[in-house]
């Protein structure tokens, strides 16, 4: 080593000898010869790293702490993954279930006003106002959002829309024809009348609900069926059936003169509504000739409010001079009915049946071929879909982008996939009707039937678009109740079609509820009853009662995991450091006597310490990963996915953090106090 390095003084010498020219003296040769024996032997311990050396020399003691902190890091990583999918479960919960509120059924026995609004009751109690409870509602800690969806009828190109009266079960035709009222049920017949009977209450009679206590004029017509113009093709063909107009007082209009304006005998093309099976209402002098076919109601008017004044499907309700009621057609209304001779046929091509031709049977087809559009900002905020009795069965739900956006996409029931061949990703062209929801009573003595009214071609709102099929879902087709939509219904984003709000509403039960956070239901109901409006909502939760508590559990032994895996790292790598650094002391004190700078020896401490650190957090990795599944089955009792950005994200944090730590603990480390080292303490 000497021979080596006067040799390189020697070569170094002569050049700073001959640069100094006048230099020359023992002196400052001999500083010259000591400055150039520092700087080499410098660079001769930077070369090769002498704390290296105390690592490979203790391979015992080495091996320990990068076991240990293998371990520590292997067992920090498997609770930061555990955590990570937990806390996304929670996260996707949070976001994919929704706690609802919605209004509550109740038998409205009577109503009152109040401040200029028709307010409910039952027994003097209130009974439901949405938009009111709503009011109240919002001030709740626990309100989310309110959920107003619209409602639409929709004409639809190239295809048909979905009949209920369960021909598709192979049950007696039109049992459920309610469901088709006004939509499906709408067409027009050719019939030969068969009778008139005259159904005329007496004047004071109690009928009809005390309301027409003067007596009311009204008859039965009886028909038979010989043709069907306009009738939807899943009904078949009723050819040789019986139809009855004027089942109750105000299906049948008077002339002006007050005469029945049908005779027996001769023929007439009605339009109308199709109505129940209704073998058993019939006057039995007609029994005979009806024998075993069915004998359909058939509804010329819409609906039996008759107070409202809608000319094309509404009669007009008129008093004789004793004040017994009486019902017209409304002046102004396309004809419900046209006398002809010969074919139908025949009729429908002349220049009378025009209007038949060219106005009502088209309008007729247009409702039969129609469906229900929603306009939703969250199906799952509607009860069938939050409480899991209509589900996406092919596809999927809209995404929150789509929901945002207003995408051109839709949901289809699979009765209707099935009647029209549509698949997932298929078109469904809809012209909008701003038509309304009529609510009966038929099949239920408490919940309503909701039903779309007749499009009219009045109600256009002029908006035609085409949407892609992404999802296709089933539920109940045709069940009655508040909440329960029919199998024609199509499900649209709401922002889709513009000033949306404008199609709310908000007196139908199934379209609208009220966003609750999840988990506090109780205290949402406990809030309204303080404000004394409890009892007036029905809860679904989509079962997050039963989801959360698990994911609630995971995130929390996951999170005792993690304290403890950390807790163990800090003290392994507190004391690794330490021991270390004990071992290290002498060295670092010969290093720096000699007169290694202080950067050089931190750059040696750091350097190895790095590279115990990088290899333990490698296998540590690398141990989390292969032992995960065995090690989250046995804390966790449940399989947990392995999260690997999670892994990795902890790996390179641990790394960073332990290499930060140690070149922190490296910097007074390397600049020990050499004047005060080893001094002996002189006795007094």
């Amino acid at each position: 080593m000497r021979g080596k390095c006067d040799k390189n003084v020697a070569n170094t010498l002569p050049r700073v000898i001959g640069n100094c020219g006048e230099l020359k003296d023992n002196l400052l040769l001999h500083g010259i010869c000591t400055v150039a024996f520092s700087q080499n032997l410098n660079y001769r311990r930077r070369k090769k790293n002498t704390f290296s050396k105390l690592f490979l020399r203790k391979p015992v003691f080495t091996v320990v702490l990068t076991l240990l902190l293998t371990f520590a890091v292997g067992f920090s990583c498997i609770g930061f993954s555990a955590y990570a999918t937990a806390y996304e479960q929670r996260i996707m919960i949070e976001k994919d279930y929704t706690s609802i509120a919605l209004p509550a059924p109740k038998r409205v026995l009577q109503y009152k006003t109040e401040d200029g609004a028709v307010m409910y009751y039952e027994d003097d109690t209130f009974a439901y106002d949405f938009d009111r409870i709503e009011a109240v509602a919002k001030n709740a800690p626990q309100y989310k959002r309110s959920s107003n969806s619209g409602f639409l009828g929709g004409a639809l190109t190239d295809m048909c829309g979905v009949a209920g009266g369960m021909w598709r079960t192979g049950r007696l035709p039109f049992q459920l024809i309610e469901f088709d009222r006004y939509g499906c049920a709408f067409r027009v017949l050719a019939l030969e009348c068969i009778g008139v009977d005259d159904r005329s209450a007496k004047p004071d009679a109690d009928q009809v609900f005390g309301i027409f206590k003067k007596g009311y004029m009204a008859y039965s017509a009886y028909f038979r069926v010989i043709g069907t113009p306009s009738i939807m093709e899943q009904y078949g063909d009723i050819t040789g059936n019986y139809v009855c107009i004027g089942e109750t007082w105000y299906d049948g209009p008077y002339n002006d003169d007050l005469t029945v304006p049908y005779e027996v005998g001769k023929r007439y093309v009605v339009r109308g509504f199709i109505d129940s099976v209704m073998n058993v209402n019939i006057n039995p002098n007609y029994m005979s000739i009806i024998g075993k076919n069915y004998c359909l109601g058939f509804n010329l008017w819409q609906t039996n409010s008759y107070e409202v004044k809608m000319p094309d499907l509404y009669p007009e309700k008129r008093q004789r001079e004793d004040g017994v009621y009486y019902i017209v057609t409304c002046a102004g209304s396309l004809p419900y009915f046209a006398e002809y001779d010969g074919d139908w046929r025949d009729f429908l091509n002349s220049d009378a049946g025009a209007v038949w031709r060219e106005n009502i049977i088209p309008w007729t087809s247009m409702n039969q071929s129609a469906v229900s559009v929603v306009l939703t900002d969250n199906i799952y905020d509607s009860f069938n879909f939050n409480a899991g009795k209509a589900l996406v069965m092919e596809g999927r739900a809209f995404s929150e982008r789509e929901y945002a956006n207003g995408d051109d996409v839709c949901l289809v029931s699979a009765a209707f996939a099935d009647i029209n061949g549509v698949t997932v990703g298929d078109t469904v062209e809809i012209d909008y009707y701003d038509c309304g929801i009529s609510e009966n009573h038929f099949l239920s003595n408490i919940d309503k039937v909701q039903i779309r009214r007749t499009m009219m071609p009045s109600e256009r709102i002029g908006l035609k678009k085409k949407y892609t099929v992404v999802g296709i879902y089933t539920s109940p087709e045709f069940s009655d109740g508040s909440y329960n939509f029919t199998a024609d219904t199509v499900f649209v984003p709401k922002k889709s079609v513009p000033d949306a709000e404008k199609y709310e509403k908000h007196d139908v039960p199934y379209l609208n509820s009220i966003v609750i956070k999840n988990g506090q239901l109780g205290e949402f109901e406990k809030y309204m009853e303080e404000q004394g409006l409890g009892g007036y909502h029905l809860y679904y939760e989509m079962g997050y009662k039963d989801a959360e508590p698990t994911v609630t559990a995971l995130v929390a032994n996951a999170t005792r995991v993690i304290a403890i895996a950390m807790s163990l790292l800090v003290l392994v790598a507190a004391v690794g450091i330490y021991l270390t650094f004990m071992r290290m002391k002498p060295v670092i004190r010969s290093e720096r006597l000699v007169g290694v700078k202080r950067g050089t020896v931190w750059c040696g401490i750091s350097g190895v310490f790095s590279a115990v650190i990088g290899i333990s957090v490698a296998l540590g990795a690398l141990l989390g990963a292969l032992l995960y599944g065995n090690i989250t089955k046995a804390i966790f009792e449940t399989s947990v996915e392995l999260n690997l950005p999670a892994l990795i994200a902890c790996t390179a944090g641990e790394f960073v953090l332990l290499t930060a730590a140690a070149m922190l603990a490296a910097v007074p480390a390397a600049s020990p106090n050499l004047m005060n080292s080893g001094r002996v303490k002189r006795k007094k």
